[in-house]
């Protein structure tokens, strides 16, 4: 678990705080999330991976961002070699 927090004074002074965690679960399977508490809002996203072999991953993720709709997203990712 990791945890930051920031101050920014330039044009203002803005505030931003980010706390992430991860979590192994396997040796090919991954869940990692992140909570941004920031001056526009909070934000969450949620992801899992899952490697599926040599050259293949797979995520998942759910992403919640300040005045905007939830979404979910998939994405494979391939290399060639």
């Amino acid at each position: 678990m990791n945890a930051t927090s920031d101050r920014l004074s330039n044009f203002g002074e803005f505030t931003q705080t980010i706390v992430s965690a991860g979590w192994d679960i396997t040796s090919t399977q991954t869940l990692v999330a992140r909570y941004i508490d920031a001056f526009y809002g909070n934000a969450f996203r949620l992801a899992y991976s899952m490697h599926v072999r040599k050259n293949m991953d797979f995520f998942v993720v759910y992403d919640r961002q300040p005045a905007a709709l939830a979404r979910f997203s998939t994405k494979v990712v391939m290399t060639f070699q």
